[in-house]
């Protein structure tokens, strides 16, 4: 017999081992969450039953500077998506400085019975109290968006007046106050009863503002309901994914948009009527979008927001849409962007987590404007991280007051830790007269059946008000509860 010698080499752990054996996985194990199966979400889309959606543990996986969610499926076998294109910035979601206690609400509605997110309503294991009820008002639409997250349909319904006081009651007596409460649908400014349901609204005086979600198309063709508008002092969130009518066939399936888009925005600046653009941001798309409309509008004085969405693919045909679930756009690329296409005005490093928020959500960058000067500052360049920080607390903006007494040096709340919350609300006038000076760029990923984590949906602050009493987080309301009633 003749000895062979084989040749080892010692790991990490110290031990030796066979060349032949030995062999790294492709990705770095990082943790463990769970999500959803896209093959399953196809036949409970199909099957019209009100049925559970299996949820399946899912890997979180490393490489290349990127994030993956790695799903198993006892009946589908394995799928993999992208999570974050950066994960330098992943990294900040667990970073304990950015990290806060959550501020649940002051009741829950449902009991812990079948688990996470079957009990929603919400249950006693919610992390986050509501910052941003969302309430649908109908299902009529005037377009047929390809990638709208509702279903719109050909016989819609309009919420009553008594059914939307119940939900806007319900959520009062479990929050207390209510920042910002956003109607939205379908197209909202189809409701017969619109101006009845702001009225009920403003006669609630712990609801500091009123905003609906819409396409635009009636506010370009009608100024009469623009001055309504303004009567009810509403806050407009408009769709507006770019400046080029192209960018709307491809993401939304409509012909010749751009031009009644900036006629909505005229119209809402010529009466002073306070906007938000909300840009939906595909790849191969308008990926270049972004910094333009920063470049355009930051400065215009009724534009207090600018909110840029990636694109998620869920919902009226959006799902279904040619995309690459592992090469996607993601919160970082949109950073990326802004800085290349504002030469350096706003860096990527001028963007922050939201505490409210789960970090995977939302970020913020919040500017100054000197309008005698006519130059735009960050505020990560006027305050420390820490005092940026305590500005924001727990809440999706900053007050007027609390920002004043840090930037005066007055603020006595030590390290950036200060995870409070207020009970009273807003003061509006104060908040107007702040907001021509001081605007927000907000990047919000919602999630689709692809990238979802339940671990997201545990701490969301955007949550729907729905017919049966419950308030459900935005993602898993547009993945699954929304699809109960098509």
């Amino acid at each position: 017999m003749i000895e062979t010698e084989t040749k080892t080499e010692k790991t990490s752990c110290g031990c030796s081992s066979p060349d032949a054996y030995r062999r790294y996985e492709e990705y770095i194990y990082a943790g463990l969450t769970r999500s959803v199966c896209d093959k399953c979400y196809d036949e409970f889309l199909n099957s019209g039953k009100k049925t559970p959606l299996p949820i399946v543990d899912a890997e979180i996986l490393f490489k290349d500077n990127k994030v993956y969610l790695k799903k198993y499926c006892p009946k589908h076998g394995y799928t993999m998506a992208l999570k974050s294109s950066d994960l330098n910035w992943y990294k900040k979601v667990w970073d304990p400085f950015y990290l806060r206690r959550g501020t649940p609400p002051i009741e829950t509605l449902t009991k812990r019975e079948d688990g996470c997110p079957y009990d929603c309503g919400i249950c006693p294991d919610h992390h986050q109290h509501i910052c941003v009820p969302l309430l649908d008002i109908t299902d009529a639409c005037n377009l047929n968006c390809n990638i709208c997250l509702a279903s719109n349909k050909k016989n819609p319904t309009f919420i009553s007046l008594e059914d939307f006081e119940n939900r806007i009651d319900t959520v009062l007596s479990t929050e207390g106050s209510v920042q910002s409460l956003v109607l939205s649908g379908g197209e909202p400014s189809l409701h017969p009863d619109l101006l009845k349901l702001f009225e009920a609204v403003k006669k609630r005086k712990n609801i500091a503002r009123i905003a609906f979600n819409t396409n635009g198309l009636l506010i370009a063709r009608d100024e009469d309901f623009v001055k309504k508008l303004k009567d009810y002092d509403v806050y407009v969130n408009l769709s507006f994914d770019g400046f080029d009518d192209e960018i709307y066939e491809k993401t939304r399936g409509i012909k010749k948009a751009a031009a009644w888009k900036q006629k909505a925005i005229e119209y809402c600046a010529k009466y002073n009527i306070r906007m938000c653009l909300v840009s939906a941001i595909a790849k191969g798309i308008n990926e270049d979008q972004p910094a333009k409309i920063i470049n355009t509008y930051i400065q215009w004085e009724n534009i207090i927001n600018i909110t840029l969405q990636p694109l998620i693919l869920v919902g009226q045909g959006g799902y279904k849409l040619d995309a690459d679930p592992m090469d996607r756009i993601t919160m970082p690329d949109i950073m990326k962007g802004i800085e290349k296409g504002t030469d350096g005005l706003i860096r990527e490093d001028d963007f922050s987590m939201i505490p409210c928020a789960h970090g995977e959500c939302q970020i913020v960058c919040y500017l100054y404007i000197n309008k005698k000067r006519k130059r735009i500052t960050p505020y990560s360049r006027l305050l420390s991280r820490k005092d940026y920080l305590n500005a924001i607390k727990n809440e999706p903006f900053i007050r007027p007051e609390v920002f004043r007494d840090i930037i005066l040096k007055r603020s006595k709340s030590g390290p950036g830790n200060d995870d409070s919350a207020y009970g009273d609300v807003v003061d509006m006038e104060l908040m107007n007269e702040f907001e021509q000076n001081n605007k927000q760029i907000f990047l919000h990923h919602f999630m689709d059946v692809y990238n979802f984590d339940i671990g997201r949906v545990k701490r969301c602050c955007n949550l729907y008000l729905t017919g049966d009493g419950k308030q459900i987080p935005a993602c898993w309301y547009n993945i699954y509860y929304r699809n109960l009633n098509r």
